[in-house]
């Protein structure tokens, strides 16, 4: 017995191009139909030939995530870009494409980078790009010699040749400005990385210009900015901010890594400042402890992952994608919808 497409086809009681779609593009079948499909596929364990498929259509059926990595290839950072990688392979799946993880190492004492050995070869249908902060240009070069549809999440279009889809860090802010000005807080105080010396975190420097010019709109003021560069001037600087409490009504950290840290220093050093809401950024992974929080921006991670998959289908089907490029916006929550 032979298990094909046209045995599956009469099994279901389908059409075998009704089953070639079941693969492709299921999502113009109802859905009643694809269970009669899914049932029969289940049964037998039947999997299409995938190395078959792509002779025949020049296509893989897979796309590439670009991770850049600033640091040695054993050390893996930016926990959240799970959430962004479940964002993007969810969409990906109904549409029949998998997703294919390739980091990219930069030692960034000397600008040194390695590249894994999918850059070597082109077995893939295009690439999504994750930033976490600096992509140096020879990053940018060898993605675009490959000729395939590129798209780079959470990073600012800097170069218009660049699909890109930043995240809408203002619309968050001003939403956060809004809660603290009706809150009666006007001083505001800053804690995060120091943007100017530090090439990874490229958003502190969006959120704490959100934050100036929002403040200033709605009538307050950023009273207090402490920046850090490395995790012990971050404890140095908590230790500062118990004596400088005073001098604001709220507080601002870029993330909830500086949140905990600044926590977690002031009760080790038995500080008891004056008590002042600590609000800060989140990934959605991060809200699953059902912490005390005082308010804080969940960053739309999930959806910027799915809108680059999007990206990328609709480039490959020849369709519009100005859509798709649109940022998508942080919301204001006091606590976590879970």
């Amino acid at each position: 017995m032979v298990i094909n497409q046209k045995f599956i086809a009469e099994k279901a009681g389908v059409s075998q191009k009704t089953v070639s779609l079941f693969f492709n593009t299921p999502d113009v079948l109802s859905e009643n139909t694809r269970e009669k499909v899914r049932s029969v596929v289940r049964q037998y364990n039947y999997f299409p030939n995938q190395a078959a498929r792509s002779m025949r259509s020049n296509s893989f059926r897979r796309i590439a995530c670009v991770i850049p990595q600033y640091g040695a290839r054993k050390h893996l950072q930016h926990p959240q870009l799970i959430t962004y990688l479940d964002g993007i392979s969810s969409t990906l799946s109904k549409q029949g494409y998998s997703l294919v993880f390739e980091p990219v190492y930069i030692e960034m004492v000397n600008d040194r980078i390695e590249f894994p050995d999918f850059f070597e070869t082109i077995s893939v249908d295009g690439i999504i790009g994750l930033c976490c902060g600096w992509i140096p240009p020879e990053i940018d070069q060898r993605v675009n010699s490959f000729g395939l549809p590129v798209v780079w999440l959470n990073r600012a279009a800097d170069d218009p040749r660049l699909a890109c889809i930043p995240i809408d860090e203002r619309s968050g802010v001003r939403q956060m400005v809004r809660h603290l000005r009706k809150a009666g807080h006007r001083r505001i105080g800053w804690f995060g990385p120091d943007f100017s010396a530090d090439r990874k975190h490229h958003s502190a420097q969006e959120r704490y210009a959100a934050l100036t010019a929002e403040l200033t709109a709605a009538g307050g003021v950023l009273s207090l900015s402490m920046f850090y560069r490395n995790g012990a001037e971050i404890e140095g600087l908590a230790r500062t901010l118990s004596s400088k409490s005073g001098e604001i009504d709220a507080l601002v950290c870029y993330d909830s890594g500086g949140r905990n840290v600044l926590y977690t220093t002031l009760l080790r050093e038995h500080c008891t400042p004056e008590r002042v809401p600590v609000l800060h950024f989140a990934s959605e992974w991060e809200l699953r402890d059902y912490g005390s929080y005082d308010g804080f921006v969940e960053l739309p991670e999930f959806r910027l992952g799915e809108l680059g998959a999007e990206y990328i289908l609709a480039r490959l089907a020849g369709r519009e994608t100005a859509v798709f490029l649109q940022p998508p916006a942080g919301e204001f929550r006091l606590k976590p919808l879970y």
